[in-house]
């Protein structure tokens, strides 16, 4: 789990207790996520995505398309793809960028333009299920 304004991951068993804890570089943290091998995936505004072991060690760090800030990651346990949303300042538009577990992307997907005013959309996962965007006014699975 994150905390606003800490600068480490705590990672706790099942009951709650503390396993691991560790700190992360980066202040620009957006989400984290569990892959199916309990590997963590954290996503950052201007890093992109890395992804650690259970106990902290960086494993791999996945390198955003030119232009795109990530804005969420999630990790869809049904097809075992790590999914960013991203936003492309240059664009005006959201995306939904498909990783395979090793980092390679495997498809990018346009999702929506921001409105004025409007909320920018966030990704919810499903341990069972599908991913969600969330959007003011809708919701999309994917």
């Amino acid at each position: 789990m994150l905390e606003v304004d800490d600068p480490n991951v705590y990672v706790c068993d099942n009951s709650g207790l503390l396993k691991y804890k560790f700190q992360h570089d980066d202040d620009s943290r957006r989400d984290l996520a569990i892959t199916n091998q309990n590997e963590i995936v954290m996503s950052s505004y201007y890093m992109g995505v890395s992804v650690y072991t259970e106990k902290g060690n960086l494993k791999s760090t996945i390198k955003l398309p030119e232009g795109n800030r990530s804005y969420g990651v999630t990790f869809h346990h049904v097809i075992s793809k790590i999914i960013v949303l991203t936003y492309n300042k240059e664009e005006g538009s959201f995306f939904l960028l498909c990783y395979c577990e090793a980092g390679k992307l495997d498809s990018s997907t346009f999702f929506c333009n921001l409105s004025d005013g409007e909320r920018r959309p966030y990704l919810t996962p499903h341990p069972n299920g599908p991913v969600a965007v969330v959007r003011e006014e809708s919701i999309t699975f994917i």
